[in-house]
Parts: C-alpha cells; structure tokens; sequence
C-alpha cells in the first residue's frame, strides 16, 4: 500500500473500533478499568495514525521537517547543532516517559517499515533534545536500517555525533544524509562545521560555500571558525 492508503487503513481501524466500542458499551456496566483500556486503545491507533502521516506528508511537501532548539549549556553556539529533525508535533503533548510508551507501542503493534522508522526517529528525537545522546543514536541507527533512505535519519545521526564532539564520525553521517537528499543545504552546512572542527580548512569552506548555493542560489564568501 502506498502512504495515503496506509493512512486510510488506520483511519478505518479507528472508525470500526470506536463504532464497536459505542455498540458494546455499557455506562452503568462497564469498569473504570475498561474505559482506561479503551483510551489506551485509541492512543495507540492514533500514535500508528500519525506515524504514518509524517511519511504521507513527507512524499507531498517534498521532505519538509521541524527543527527542534537544544541549549548550548553556556558552550559557544559553534560547538552544537542545534536542531534535529522530525514531523510530528503529536508526542509534544506528552510526558516523556508517556511519550517513549506510546512510540513503543506503535513498534509492537506495527509492520509497516515506515511506520516503524518514523516511531524511531520519535524516540531518537525525544532523546536527542534531552542530550542524551548515546539513546539518541541507537533509535536514529533503527531508523536507516528500517529505512534505508531516510535522509533525516542519517541527518540526525550525524547532528547527534556532532554534539558527543565525534566530528569524524558526524562527517560521515552527514555525507549519507547529501547522499539520500543532495539538495539538503542544511547537511551540506552542517558538514561544513564538522570538517571545519576536524581543521580540514578547504573541505569546510567548500561544503559551507555549497550550502549557501543551495539555500539562496548564488555565491558568495564563507568564513569558518579558524
């Protein structure tokens, strides 16, 4: 199935549950235990729901994202990037912990691969804007071995290896994510930075200068850190 029927599979099991639901219930009758379970239920169906509506409004706006700011912790800005991506704001409205259960449960009950690797780039995300970057990794190296070509994945690989101060390995993520996505002007920037961090003085120049092409469609100087 393609990403809209996806979509509409899991808005027919959301309708036909809740239809059963209201058939079956009996408010004199039923637990409080059984209107837990119910809310359960539906959150889950929602979670798979948005799931698969990041890839469905990946494929239509062309790769659109939101980036998400971390502090520097008093260190200069240079040092941190200061974004990671995902396209979901749906698990922004819970607790953490609430969160990574509810994105845990959409790996449980799910098999579409897409699905599965955009619920892990929402548990690399969650962790990511925590610093807790060594969980950050495993759940975004989850997502380019679901989804091989998951640009953000690798982006956000590289973003999470650039924070740890790992810039070889940053690098190496970055190239992946231009690799997936070459007009990816963010990557060519970020990339720029790591070599520029690793003292490779021309590398940097010419990945910031590409990046600036990218973005604005001309030319001009670029400085780096020195």
């Amino acid at each position: 199935m393609n990403g809209q029927e996806r979509f509409q599979a899991e808005l027919g099991q959301i309708r036909n549950y809740c239809q059963e639901v209201v058939n079956n219930f009996d408010s004199e009758v039923e637990s409080v235990e059984k209107v837990h379970e119910v809310c359960s239920s539906l959150r889950g169906m929602v979670g798979r729901l948005f799931c698969v509506a990041e890839e469905l409004d990946d494929y239509l706006s062309g790769g659109f994202t939101i980036s998400e700011e971390i502090q520097s912790d008093g260190k200069p800005l240079f040092d941190y990037i200061n974004s990671f991506r995902r396209k979901s704001v749906y698990y922004d409205l819970l607790i953490f912990d609430e969160a990574v259960q509810e994105l845990k449960r959409v790996l449980d009950e799910s098999t579409d691969p897409h699905v599965i690797a955009a619920a892990y780039n929402g548990l690399g995300h969650l962790y990511a804007v925590k610093k807790m970057y060594p969980q950050a990794i495993y759940y975004f190296n989850k997502v380019v071995e679901f989804y091989p070509d998951n640009s953000d994945g690798y982006f956000n690989l590289g973003a999470a290896w650039f924070n740890l101060g790992s810039y070889d390995e940053a690098r190496h993520y970055f190239h992946q994510a231009i690799y997936h996505h070459p007009d990816d002007w963010e990557a060519y920037f970020h990339l720029g930075r790591a070599y520029d961090k690793l003292g490779i003085v021309d590398s940097a120049m010419y990945y910031m200068q590409t990046a600036r092409e990218k973005k604005y469609g001309f030319t001009g100087s670029v400085l780096v850190s020195g």
